[in-house]
């Protein structure tokens, strides 16, 4: 999972390197947001190109018997041109995992509960939608 958050950070992002992720979202991954699919979610990744969305992990319980990991992190709106970071949120996020045919391990349901400051999320919103 540790591998996942790097990623998510430094690849998902971007349109050539999106790919790398495939190792850990399943095809029919989904969303607690209302959404599924790991190209609608690859699409929603590229939605703001200004800015980079960084999650770091800060504590992760993981389940092995029952394949859900629970992760407390830290996500970081940074503008790409300058570095500067936007926005700061704590979020949770809960992660299903499956097995698939080879046997690996992938992401199947992803659940995120932000933290409780209205002003923090609806900041976050606007830059997820391009806005800022």
């Amino acid at each position: 999972m540790e591998g996942y958050f790097i990623g998510y950070s430094e690849d998902c992002q971007l349109p050539d390197r999106q790919h790398i992720m495939d190792k850990y979202y399943s095809p029919d991954v989904a969303f607690d947001a209302g959404f599924s699919g790991r190209d609608t979610w690859y699409r929603i990744c590229l939605s703001h190109p200004a800015w980079q969305d960084r999650v770091e992990p800060r504590r992760l319980c993981i389940d092995v018997e029952n394949l859900t990991v629970s992760a407390m992190v830290t996500g970081t709106f940074v503008e790409r041109g300058t570095g500067r970071i936007l926005q700061q949120i704590g979020m949770n996020a809960f992660y299903s995992l499956s097995a698939d045919a080879r046997g690996d391990l992938k992401i199947t349901r992803v659940d995120v509960f932000l933290e409780s400051s209205l002003e923090k999320v609806r900041t976050m919103m606007k830059y997820l939608r391009g806005e800022g």
